[in-house]
């Protein structure tokens, strides 16, 4: 079933890092690298998914119509695209048995393409609590398409999937685990049972990832709230966030599971004001350097000059800005949480070694791998899932010192005036 609305709205010391894979040993997996690579495909569709009860769930899809391809070839002769979307149900990723699957085509009229396309396919998860859902949009005009993976944890029955999001302004749901400041969220649960709320705000105190040689950790996530509210008698929930920070949202005292709506500053996943440019520098600075340039007075100056101090050439400056920038957008993009995505483990990497040309992922990590098999040098990162209060989807590097090297050949290469990329492998 389907419904769609308008939406006004020394390298050596690598061998294991940094090695020659055999080429046939993920052969059972796929490379769903496409994933975080933007130039893989023109679609970019936004999904999320709620469940009403163990046998009735919706996939809702966001769907920008500027990026389809429109003609006449219709009886109306009016212009107009033709988007097919499929989805299919596993247990598990790497698992063939397909637990439920359709398909649905529709037209979208080029009239009714101002604003972004809400939506939904209705499915079966037949009482699973963990599942993936692979969803692939079609531009069939353009021959273009997306795939998503969707992970689904219903353990315990606190799992993100049983809460409908959507904010108060247009009703639409809300496809990003983020909002904008002084957004109003209307938070309903599936459960009409519900009628006590907590909501837990949390300052935005986790510090940026450590490079992938760190011995030490970063402190936990587990952090103590720094305000709390109980509110009785409502559901749906309406809340405001009006501070920037973390907005944790449960239906009991367990303080796990539930929905996590951040707030960060304005423009985000952009960054574009003077101040926010600074922060993902530290990757790539020193420390008396990144001092210095927190400690300006002109942060805009302050930046610009870092940049044309490596760059050395105002052109080749605005370059490397673009590169550098456009990753830390992307990071924010697929991996914000209860932190900005460049901060994060994924991010981190994302951001200093570029988008990997492999992904594999299963239910407990990603594996990220730089280069490909016609090379004899394969690096590569492993981010395993670790249990969080706040999100399913939370992954952490597996840390190691044979890592150091690669690390710094890759920020002297920015540091040279030349963004850092696969092939400089």
């Amino acid at each position: 079933m389907l419904k769609h609305t308008p939406y006004i709205l020394a390298l050596l010391c690598l061998m294991y890092f940094y090695a020659c894979v055999p080429a046939g040993e993920y052969t059972k997996q796929e490379n769903i690298a496409s994933i975080y690579n933007p130039g893989s495909t023109s679609l970019h569709p936004e999904y999320k998914i709620y469940h009403i009860n163990d046998t009735s769930a919706k996939i809702y899809v966001k769907i920008n119509p500027a990026e389809l391809l429109y003609n006449r070839a219709n009886p109306q002769n009016m212009l107009a695209s033709k988007v097919k979307i499929d989805y299919r149900v596993h247990a598990a990723l790497n698992q063939r048995e397909i637990t439920d699957s359709s398909s649905t085509k529709f037209t979208i009229s080029r009239k009714r393409s101002l604003h972004p396309i809400i939506s939904f396919l209705t499915y079966n998860p037949k009482k699973q609590k963990k599942y993936v859902v692979i969803v692939t949009t079609s531009d069939m005009l353009r021959k273009e398409k997306n795939t998503s993976y969707l992970f689904v944890d219903l353990a315990e029955d606190k799992g993100r999937e049983n809460y409908f999001v959507s904010t108060t302004k247009d009703k639409t749901p809300i496809f990003t685990s983020y909002i904008s400041p002084f957004d109003t969220v209307k938070i309903e649960h599936n459960s009409k049972e519900v009628k006590q709320w907590y909501v837990r705000y949390y300052k935005n105190k986790l510090k940026p990832a450590l490079p992938p040689f760190a011995k030490k950790q970063l402190d936990s996530v587990f952090l103590p709230y720094d305000s709390l509210w109980e509110i009785s008698g409502r559901n749906p929930l309406l809340f405001s966030q009006k501070q920037v920070g973390i907005y944790h949202y449960t239906s009991d005292t367990s303080a796990v599971g539930g929905v996590v709506l951040s707030t960060f500053d304005d423009f985000f996943p952009d960054v574009k004001r003077p101040r926010q440019l600074i922060p993902p520098l530290q990757y790539i600075t020193t420390s008396k350097e990144f001092r210095d340039l927190k400690q300006n007075e002109n942060p805009k100056l302050a930046v610009d000059d870092f940049w044309l101090g490596i760059a050395g050439t105002v052109e080749n400056a605005k370059e490397l800005i673009k590169i550098y920038y456009n990753r830390i957008y992307f990071t924010n993009k697929y991996f914000s949480g209860i932190t900005e995505g460049w901060k994060t483990d994924r991010g981190l990497i994302y951001t200093i070694f570029g988008p990997p040309l492999t992904v594999y992922k299963t239910n407990e990590y990603e594996k990220w791998i730089y280069g490909d098999n016609r090379s004899q040098s394969l690096l590569y990162f492993t981010f395993n899932k670790m249990k969080n209060p706040f999100s399913n989807e939370y992954f952490v590097l597996k840390r190691d010192l044979r890592y150091k090297n690669i690390w710094y050949r890759a920020v002297d290469t920015w540091r040279k005036g030349k963004a850092f990329s696969t092939n400089n492998l």
